[in-house]
């Protein structure tokens, strides 16, 4: 039974999604596991935008900084959750044309594996692409944060940190159907990403207020932690 990779992830009720990456007939491996990751680091960070902007209403140009980063956390989750179907949709194509490729007496197109592996190789790249992106814009805000959201912040960087990491794993996974300069480039690429996420990374941990003792409850535009 082919599956249906039409259907978007964003659609799933939590539960589905943890049954369709449980089950190994469905494409839903760990491009998409990464994929919803960031796009779920996304919203957390969104969330501490929003919170913050609505802390700085008296401070125009903090309020505009949280404002712009509150827009881009919102536009990068839903740019994951679109990669996300895009994962599922490139592993479908993958696999199909493996097993194509294995069949007795198929004449597949060189070409056609070909496009299919750089595909899935190009696929888990672009997710980590934008979680970078996402880091950059964490770390562009933490200096403006208070302390009460420095811990939904520092989880955030954590978890778009392996997510990234996770993405540049399914990446390498596929580099062995490449040649040449195609090869060359995706190595190349996924260095590059590596390299600027474990940067960015540290900055955002050192670019963070401490966390402080939980305040008194009621105390005023506090955010517990949980």
């Amino acid at each position: 039974m082919t599956p249906d990779t039409t259907e978007s992830v964003a659609q799933w009720p939590l539960q589905t999604l943890v049954k369709r990456l449980a089950d190994p007939r469905d494409p839903s491996g760990g491009g998409l596991l990464a994929a919803v990751t960031l796009a779920s680091t996304a919203a957390v960070t969104q969330m501490v935008a929003t919170i913050e902007r609505k802390r700085a209403r008296q401070d125009q140009v903090r309020a505009q900084a949280f404002a712009e980063a509150e827009r881009c956390f919102g536009q990068l989750a839903e740019q994951l959750l679109r990669q996300a179907d895009l994962e599922r949709a490139i592993l479908a194509r993958l696999l199909a044309t493996l097993r194509a490729s294995r069949q007795g007496g198929a004449r597949l197109p060189a070409e056609n594996l070909h496009e299919a592996a750089a595909a899935a190789a190009d696929g888990p790249l672009t997710t980590a692409e934008a979680g970078l992106e996402l880091l950059r814009r964490a770390l562009a805000i933490a200096p403006l944060c208070s302390r009460f959201v420095a811990s939904d912040l520092a989880a955030a960087g954590y978890v778009a940190r392996a997510a990234i990491e996770a993405a540049l794993c399914m990446a390498e996974a596929n580099m062995p159907l490449l040649a040449g300069a195609a090869l060359a480039s995706t190595r190349a690429r996924a260095r590059a990403i590596a390299e600027e996420a474990s940067s960015l990374a540290r900055q955002l941990a050192s670019a963070l207020p401490s966390t402080p003792t939980p305040p008194d409850v009621g105390a005023a535009n506090a955010r517990p932690h949980a």
